[in-house]
């Protein structure tokens, strides 16, 4: 039957109908009727019109024509055929083939719980309790709640105080009735909230993330890696991956796919779970075109490290070494000055001398009160080991707090009835350590060098930020270190004089150490005054070893500053009818020669670009990024340039959105949730870390009936509506 319906003899385009003699006139089949009325077929053999659906399914009325006689009266087809068309019983067959039809090519369909009326109606209702709890389970994660409590065995009690249950009970308080009828009905087994249950759900979810962030990522092509390693709170080692690329709407991004954990920690076994999950995911190792780790050993190690390993398997997989940890690098070994040593070590032991005491600290609070009634600080800030960010920001608490702390430090040692003696003892050593001239003048020379790297440090942090503008930026503050250094005198003169005022706060007077011809653990550099010793022992080696930081660190410039060579307000500087490539786009263009996909046209394209923004140059703003200027460039008129722009795009700055990952991790898995297996880690970091990423319950709903077997009926939604 199947056959009849769909297969059933066609005239060829060559076929003559037979001509019949009816009124005196010559009359056939025409052909457009076939085309015009899908139900109507023409048999041969009788030489007559047959209504293929009515002559298999129709039912009760008149089934004389079309039927079970073909139709010949030429004559008068048209208006017959429209009234065939028009009968009830026509319409009815009409449905029944249609249904036949589908049911006959998707057998899946013809379930006996989908012909039943009511079993459609359990399996809807069956497929919004799952999408209840699904919803609570996304909540949970997305906020980073733990959802188990005491016993998650699957019934619902109010004696289990978790966040899961309360949700479920929120929601049938809010007026969810089918899931409220659910579970004062259900079986212990087919209750859909259980622990396992829970693992399936996160990992439907997570799993529904991943996808879609993989399926962008595949549309780029070429992305690069960002890993960082961090021990979790059941002391395993666990490795975030982070993939980088340029979307479809041009835009960069860094997206978390999962939490590896590693047993093993050399370059090699590192290596081979990068290589293993990009090869789960369905990416290639050499669409790499970049990589950007920490400097340990294991990861940047130049013959065994992770880079190194990479770089076997695709030599265009580049590696840069994290900007942030670079920098801060940078800062720690600036920070190995003496002077600047202690004095760091000192405001250390200050924070803590008031944040390990209420009673201090609450001391502080009143002395800052009456001092300054309007600061909003009222509390010292620790100086972060690796956050220099909040080390900046410890170092302006510190100035702004400056005389409210030695008026609390001066009246704790005063008042020896109230406080203990080792409070007394402690107070006074730190006054004393911050009446000295070599603290003053070591706090204000960091304080001022540091203001230059703040707004750097921040930055390179940012996802949209591209290798060739912020290699610029780091040598735009190299320069900058190094005119403060060319100029010391004059830059130290106004930095002694702030640390002058500091002193006057205090009532001392800041003076020039002992110079003894023995000593060899202090600087007895020779000096006339205190400005020229703390100039020569504080701020040249200071500003000395941040340069010379600075520029053995960031040595990846060279590429950046090739890609510089294509924003569109360095290229419309270069000289007008150029006939080479400069040099730089010349190296852009050898290192991705097989990616570029017109290489044979470059130098015109090149051409092309350069007049079109000295053009426009005159009349709009002209792009001074590597990211605004991919926004600008048409993909189809400048296709070489583009894919540079892309992959420029694409070579990671810094590993944050690792440590920013590693930051969930540790509010993820504490201590009151430390054992979990890695699906629902992953699950519910994708969900907690990506949280603006809308979630489609349906298909959730849908992957779970298709992927386990329950107690309960869940078809697709889609059959349900047949």
């Amino acid at each position: 039957m199947l056959l009849l319906l769909t297969k059933h003899w066609t005239p060829p385009k060559d076929f003559t109908f037979p001509v019949t003699e009816m009124y005196n006139k010559k009359r056939k089949f025409q052909r457009h009727w076939l085309d015009t009325y899908s139900w109507l077929v023409y048999s041969p053999a009788v030489d007559g019109a047959l209504c293929k659906h009515c002559m298999m399914f129709a039912t009760g009325g008149d089934k004389g024509k079309f039927v079970r006689t073909p139709f010949r009266n030429w004559n008068k087809a048209v208006d017959e055929i429209k009234e065939h068309s028009s009968l009830a019983y026509h319409q009815d067959a009409m449905a029944k083939s249609e249904k036949f039809v589908y049911n006959m090519r998707n057998p899946e369909a013809t379930i006996k719980c989908k012909l039943n009326e009511e079993a459609a109606k359990q399996i809807s209702t069956n497929r919004q309790i799952l999408a209840s709890v699904f919803k609570c389970v996304i909540f949970c994660g997305k906020q980073n709640l733990a959802l188990r409590g005491h016993r998650d065995d699957g019934i619902l009690e109010e004696k289990n105080r978790s966040m899961f249950n309360a949700l479920l009970n929120f929601r049938i308080d809010a007026g969810d009735e089918v899931l409220k009828e659910h579970l004062a009905s259900c079986d212990e087994r087919a209750s859909y909230i259980s622990k396992t249950t829970q693992n399936r759900m996160i990992e439907i979810v997570g799993e529904q993330i991943r996808e879609n962030i993989l399926k962008e990522v595949k549309s780029a092509r070429y992305f690069a890696v960002l890993a960082d390693e961090v021990t979790d709170t059941s002391n395993w080692e666990q490795m975030s991956l982070v993939l980088r690329f340029v979307d479809s709407q041009q835009d960069i991004r860094e997206e978390f796919l999962a939490f590896v954990p590693c047993e093993e920690v050399s370059g090699e076994g590192l290596t081979n779970k990068i290589v293993e999950k990009l090869e789960e995911w369905g990416l290639d190792v050499a669409d790499i075109r970049g990589q950007a780790y920490d400097g340990a050993a294991n990861m940047a190690g130049k013959f065994k490290g992770v880079k190194s390993r990479i770089l076997e398997l695709n030599d265009k997989a580049l590696f840069f070494h994290c900007a942030s940890h670079c920098l801060s690098l940078c800062v720690v070994k600036a920070c190995q000055v003496p002077y600047v040593k202690n004095m760091m070590g000192t405001m250390k032991q200050l924070a803590l001398f008031f944040s390990n005491s209420p009673k201090r600290q609450r001391k502080l609070e009143q002395v800052i009160g009456d001092a300054m009634p309007d600061s909003r600080k009222e509390k010292l800030v620790d100086l972060c080991r690796t956050r220099w960010v909040e080390k900046i920001q410890a170092f302006e608490t510190f100035a702004l707090l400056f005389k409210p702390v030695i008026d609390c430090l001066g009246q704790i040692t005063e008042d020896k009835a109230t406080w203990d003696s080792k409070a007394v003892i402690e107070a006074s050593g730190l006054l004393s350590s911050m009446s000295c001239g070599s603290f003053l003048t070591a706090f204000i020379v960091t304080q001022e060098c540091l203001q230059y790297l703040k707004p750097l440090t921040v930055k390179l942090q940012k996802v949209a930020q591209d290798v060739s503008s912020a290699y610029k930026e780091v040598a735009d503050i190299t320069q900058c270190i190094k005119d403060l250094r060319d100029n010391v005198d004059k830059a130290f003169h106004v930095w002694f004089q702030k640390a002058r005022t500091m002193a006057e706060t205090l009532g001392v007077t800041i003076e020039k150490p002992r110079v003894a011809g023995r000593q060899t653990l202090r600087d007895n550099q020779p000096a006339d005054t205190p400005e020229v010793y703390y100039r020569i022992t504080v701020a040249v080696p200071f500003l000395d070893h941040l340069c010379t930081e600075l520029q053995s660190r960031f040595q990846n410039s060279q590429l950046a500053g090739d890609g510089l060579q294509l924003v569109p307000s360095c290229i419309a500087q270069l000289p007008k009818g150029f006939t080479s490539l400069p040099d730089g786009i010349k190296g852009l263009a050898s290192l991705w020669e097989a990616d570029l996909p017109a290489i044979g046209g470059i130098q015109a394209e090149i051409h092309r670009w350069a007049v079109k923004w000295c053009t426009a140059a005159e009349s709009c703003p002209v792009p001074t990024t590597l990211v605004e200027a991919l926004k600008h460039c048409d993909s189809e008129y400048f296709p070489n340039i583009h894919k540079m722009l892309q992959l420029l795009c694409t070579l990671p700055i810094t590993t944050a959105e690792c440590e920013r990952t590693n930051s969930s991790l540790r509010i993820l898995k504490n201590f009151m949730r430390s054992t979990m297996v890695e699906d629902r880690l992953n699950g519910l970091a994708l969900m907690c870390i990506h949280w603006g990423m809308t979630i489609d319950i349906e298909a959730a709903v849908d992957t779970f009936a298709q992927k386990f077997k329950t107690h309960m009926t869940f078809l697709p939604k889609h059959l349900l509506k047949m």
